[in-house]
């Protein structure tokens, strides 16, 4: 925790990004969440909200920006039926007639 200007406590970027990772992977509401963890519900609103995602997240390393995870067979296939959002921040985007088993080995390679 960082000290303010005002001597309250202020949490640092990679506290307040781990409180977002945490409130999005809950099956809570904001408010909900806000007082299952003694949190000013306006101040969790700002931080999910407002606050741009990179102002918390760690700056990646520029090699770091993309990475090919290769799975056979499903290249070109147009559309999609399933977002996953996974608590890092990526996002995955699968076609209809994927199987569990490639997700799940996706899944696995982006860790």
């Amino acid at each position: 925790m960082m000290n303010t200007s005002n001597g309250h406590l202020s949490p640092s970027p990679g506290q307040i990004a781990k409180w977002v990772a945490r409130y999005r992977a809950s099956d809570l509401s904001l408010e909900q969440f806000a007082r299952a963890h003694h949190l000013p519900k306006a101040r969790l609103h700002y931080w999910v909200y407002r606050k741009s995602r990179s102002d918390f997240s760690p700056k990646p390393d520029a090699t770091a920006r993309f990475r090919e995870v290769p799975l056979p067979g499903l290249l070109g296939t147009p559309g999609w039926a399933a977002e996953i959002c996974l608590p890092q921040g990526a996002t995955v985007r699968v076609a209809a007639h994927v199987t569990a088993d490639w997700i799940g080995a996706l899944l696995q390679q982006l860790g």
